[in-house]
């Protein structure tokens, strides 16, 4: 039986300065990359930006003390891709989005990937 490994840090811990700037360039990013602007999905983006800065803690004292996380389950990547996958904010949603919904946009699209596949035809009078 494997031995949960687990790695604490005080809770308490305030972010510094760097790691808030970090954050709300998490938050920014996403907000524009997936328009998110519901508040509820602004909560969890929240959240999901304490999980991104848990996570380059935890990575940085893992390089600094050799000891890897061993219980992957609670590790902060995790909750953050649970987090994003709850707000359709991950790449896989965001292609889904641009698929087309209905026949007549799907008609549409074929008829614009035709067309810009014929081949260009020139003046007849250049030669």
């Amino acid at each position: 039986m494997a031995r949960n490994i687990t790695t604490t840090y005080p809770a308490n811990l305030p972010l510094t300065e760097e790691e808030t700037e970090a954050r709300e360039q998490f938050i920014h990013e996403f907000t524009e990359e997936y328009q998110i602007s519901a508040r509820s999905d602004l909560r969890l983006l929240g959240l999901a930006a304490t999980e991104y800065i848990k996570s380059v803690r935890l990575q940085t004292q893992e390089l600094a003390t050799g000891h890897v996380l061993g219980n992957l389950r609670f590790h902060p990547i995790a909750e953050l891709v649970r987090l994003l996958g709850m707000m359709d904010a991950t790449r896989a949603a965001k292609l889904r989005s641009k698929q087309p919904t209905n026949e007549e946009e799907s008609e549409m699209l074929r008829f614009l990937m035709d067309y810009s596949a014929m081949p260009t035809r020139r003046n007849n009078h250049e030669k």
